[in-house]
């Protein structure tokens, strides 16, 4: 597997983290959000994952095998 066909999860989902994600997803790449609550305005194709950043296990889980 390359690099180009794992998915990137993008921790936080404030304006970086949506210019950044809708700009992989328009090159075609798979992306995850992980964040604690579901963004309203996630992007069709985008999966999302559950966790507090501030809890260091749940971020551990929801980011393995992430690039």
């Amino acid at each position: 597997m390359t690099a180009l066909t794992q998915t990137t999860h993008i921790v936080g989902y404030g304006a970086l983290g949506r210019e950044l994600a809708r700009q992989m997803l328009a090159a075609g790449r798979p992306v995850t959000i992980v964040q604690r609550s579901r963004p309203r305005d996630l992007p069709a194709g985008a999966a999302f994952i559950s966790a507090d950043i501030m809890d260091g296990a749940a971020v551990t889980t929801a980011t393995t095998g992430a690039t």
